[in-house]
C-alpha cells in the first residue's frame, strides 16, 4: 500500500505532505514502507520510516531480536534488544545458564553482566576462583583484594592464617577465638571449661552447655532422667524436656498409666492421672475405692454416693435400713416413710390420725383426707350446721340428708310420703316405697 507522495517546489508552489495542497504538483509516489519522503533535489528520498523498517527507501527491516521492532532507520540498529539479547543489532544471546552468577543483567552493549558472585568466586562473569581458604571475595578485585569473609578455621586479609588450636572459628582481622572447641574457652581457646561442662562462654568461661545428665549453673546436679526420653536436662531448673509416654510434670516423674478399674481418664501435671469415669462398682480418682453393697447401679466417681439404693436401705452409701413401719421403701436422703399404713402420719409413720378422720390423714400434716358426714375443720371435730354433709373447709351444707332441705337443711319435706327433696326449694324428689305424694312446693 503507499504511504504518501513526494513534494515537488514547482514555479514557487508548495505542496502538502499529503500531495492534497495542488495535486498537479505531487505527481510522485512514496515507495513501500516510507511514511513520508521529498523529492526537493530530484531524488526521491524517504525521511521517515514505517515501524519496523530502516534505510534511505525504507527497504530493509529492523533485526529480529529488536525489542517492540523498531531500529535507527539511517543504520539499522537496533533502539533496545529484547531479553537475554545484546549487540547493536541484538544478535548476540547472554549466556543464561551460568551457575557461578548470584544475579545477574544482560547489558545492551556488553553482553552478561554478573552483579553478585556465589561464594568462593569473583569477575565480571564469576568465573574466576578466590584464594584457597576465601570463602567471599571482592567481585571486582579478586585474588588482588581482601576476602570479605574466610573459609571456618582461617583468618587475614586474605585468609592466609589459620586459626589457633582448639578455635572453631576466629575473628577474620585479629585471628583471636570466638567459637572454641567443646570445653575450651578464651581468646584463644586455651583455658577449660568448669567439670561437667561441654561448653561455656568464650569470654567469661560461664557454662552455656552442660554435659549429658547434669545441669546447674557450675553443671554439678544430677538430672534425674528415669522417665526422660533425653540424656540432657534444662541447664538452669534441671526440667527434663520431653517425658516418655504416660508420664507427665517438669521431671516426668508424675505417672498418667491408667489404672486397671478406670474406664476413662485424664492426666495434669498437678495431679496426675484421674479417670473419669470407673468400671461398675468403683469410685475415686483412680476407681480405686468399691461402692457400697447397698448401691444398686453404682455410685458417684466423685464421693461414693449411691445413686439407687437397694430397696428398704437408706443414706449416701444406704447404709441404714427403712422403719419397720414404713409400708414399702423410704426417702434415700432422709429415711422417712414414703407411705404410712392406714391411719398413722409422720416422717416415720409415728403418729396415729386424729379419731374423727374416717379412713386416713394426710402424711406430712395430720391433717385429715375427708371428714364423715356431719363433721367439718381440719381435724373434722367440728359438727355441721345442720342435717347434711357439709364443706371440710367452711362448714357450709353441701348435701341435706334425706326428709330435709333449705341452706342449713334444718326443713323438713312437706309431704309425709316424700324421702326426698330439692335442698334448695323442697319440691319432692323421691317417694316413700309403696306410697304416692304430691310434687309440689311447700312454703
Amino acid at each position: 500500500m503507499f504511504q504518501g507522495c513526494c513534494i515537488h517546489a514547482i514555479a514557487s508552489q508548495e505542496c502538502s505532505s499529503d500531495g492534497t495542497e495542488d495535486i498537479r504538483n505531487c505527481f510522485t509516489i512514496c515507495g513501500y514502507n516510507c511514511q513520508t519522503c521529498s523529492n526537493v533535489t530530484g531524488e526521491n528520498r524517504c525521511s521517515k520510516c514505517v515501524s519496523g523498517y530502516w534505510g534511505n527507501a525504507c527497504q530493509s527491516t529492523c533485526p529480529d531480536h529488536c525489542k517492540n521492532n523498531t531500529c535507527f532507520e539511517t543504520t539499522g540498529h537496533c533502539f533496545q534488544c529484547e531479553t537475554d539479547f545484546w549487540g547493536l543489532f541484538c544478535e548476540k544471546r547472554c549466556q543464561v545458564d551460568n551457575s557461578y552468577c548470584e544475579v545477574s543483567t544482560c547489558d545492551k552493549a556488553s553482553g552478561l553482566v554478573c552483579h553478585s558472585c556465589i561464594d568462593g568466586y569473583f569477575g565480571p562473569t564469576c568465573k574466576e576462583v578466590c584464594d584457597e581458604n576465601c570463602q567471599k571475595c571482592d567481585q571486582n578485585r579478586g585474588q588482588n583484594g581482601t576476602c570479605s569473609s574466610c573459609k571456618v578455621g582461617f583468618w587475614g586479609d586474605t585468609c592466609q592464617y589459620g586459626c589457633h588450636d582448639n578455635c572453631a572459628m576466629c575473628v577474620q582481622e585479629s585471628g583471636q577465638c570466638n567459637v572454641c572447641t567443646s570445653g575450651l574457652f578464651g581468646l584463644y581457646c586455651n583455658e577449660t571449661c568448669s567439670e561437667n561442662c561441654e561448653s561455656c562462654d568464650v569470654s567469661t568461661g560461664e557454662c552455656l552447655l552442660c554435659e549429658s545428665g547434669f545441669w546447674g549453673d557450675e553443671c554439678n546436679h544430677t538430672c534425674k532422667l528415669e522417665h526422660c526420653q533425653s540424656t540432657r536436662c534444662d541447664r538452669i531448673a534441671g526440667h527434663c524436656n520431653k517425658c516418655d509416654e504416660s508420664f507427665v510434670g517438669s521431671y516426668c516423674n508424675v505417672s498418667c498409666i491408667k489404672p486397671d478399674r478406670c474406664v476413662s481418664h485424664k492426666c495434669s501435671e498437678d495431679i496426675g492421672v484421674v479417670c473419669t469415669s470407673c468400671r461398675d462398682d468403683y469410685w475415686g480418682a483412680e476407681c480405686s475405692n468399691n461402692c457400697s453393697n447397698n448401691c444398686q447401679g453404682g455410685c458417684d466417681i466423685g464421693n461414693g454416693k449411691c445413686s439407687i439404693c437397694v430397696e428398704n436401705s437408706w443414706g449416701d452409701t444406704c447404709p441404714n435400713m427403712c422403719d419397720d413401719v414404713c409400708e414399702g421403701a423410704c426417702n434415700q436422703s432422709t429415711g422417712g416413710c414414703l407411705k404410712c399404713p392406714l391411719g398413722t402420719w409422720g416422717q416415720h409413720c409415728q403418729h396415729y390420725c386424729p379419731e374423727a378422720c374416717p379412713v386416713v390423714c394426710i402424711q406430712d400434716s395430720g391433717l385429715c383426707d375427708t371428714c364423715p358426714v356431719g363433721y367439718w375443720t381440719l381435724y373434722c371435730n367440728e359438727t355441721c350446721t345442720g342435717l347434711c354433709s357439709c364443706d371440710k373447709t367452711t362448714g357450709e351444707c353441701l348435701d341435706c340428708l334425706d326428709g330435709y332441705w333449705g341452706v342449713n337443711c334444718d326443713r323438713g319435706c312437706g309431704d309425709y310420703n316424700c324421702s326426698a327433696c330439692l335442698k334448695m326449694s323442697g319440691r319432692c324428689t323421691e317417694c316413700k316405697t309403696g306410697t304416692l305424694c304430691a310434687h309440689i312446693l311447700y312454703n
